[in-house]
């Protein structure tokens, strides 16, 4: 998630201060750390173990990473043109260097939706026998009405659903392919990085032509998770 800039006229649907958006955000994580923490206890399953046997998995994660990225911002402003250029910007800006909180965030935010919405209860059913398709659906949905829609948020709040659901639904088959957690931490540390580093900074380079050069804007991008 990325912080706003403050602005003589904030967008409408919303706008919340930076301080107060680092603070939910820090809540955010350590509830979901928590959580992925105490399903991991309940369910006795441990998906860290066993990671990296299939290192194909870890390379595909960073361009399933940029195109999760590029097919969010398709989705949500309704424009292929807008995608690829936001694929574009993605390959070349993400890999600058970040701060280490921001990475760090990004990594363990990563980490803790994908054990608590894929890795903890698909590992639990394969142990098993044979997952129904009909599980990764309703984990995708459950991803969804976990995140909400919230204020600040740009677009149709259908049109981000859907995003959401497509993205938990593709790292769930991904998972079943593999069977490993780091790929899909990976491709969704990158789908969000992404949306940080090249929505916000575009959004605050608009916001500051917009408003002469005296400040910068910029509402939280699309389907953000």
């Amino acid at each position: 998630m990325a912080d706003p800039v403050p602005t003589s006229a904030p967008r409408s649907g919303g706008w919340i201060d930076p301080e107060r958006r680092r603070s939910l955000r820090s809540w955010r994580l350590a509830l979901a750390l928590a959580l992925a923490l105490l399903a991991t206890w309940l369910t006795g399953q441990l998906p860290l173990l066993g990671a990296g046997q299939r290192p194909w998995a870890l390379l595909l994660a960073f361009p399933l990473g940029h195109l999760l990225f590029a097919g969010s911002v398709t989705l949500n402003r309704l424009s292929w043109r807008e995608g690829r250029g936001a694929l574009t910007a993605s390959l070349r800006l993400l890999y600058r260097p970040y701060g280490g909180e921001t990475l760090l965030f990004y990594l363990l935010l990563a980490l803790a939706e994908e054990l608590l919405f894929r890795a903890l209860p698909l590992s639990w059913l394969l142990a098993r026998g044979p997952v129904h398709p009909g599980w990764v659906l309703g984990l995708a949905l459950l991803f969804v009405l976990v995140h909400g829609y919230r204020p600040g948020r740009r677009g149709s709040p259908w049109l981000l659903g859907l995003d959401l659901f497509l993205l938990a639904l593709v790292l769930g088959l991904f998972f079943l392919a593999t069977g490993d957690l780091w790929p899909l931490v990976i491709a969704h540390a990158v789908r969000n990085g992404s949306l940080a580093k090249v929505l916000v900074r575009k959004d605050r380079l608009a916001a500051a032509r917009q408003a002469g050069g005296r400040g910068g804007g910029a509402g939280a991008g699309p389907g953000e998770s």
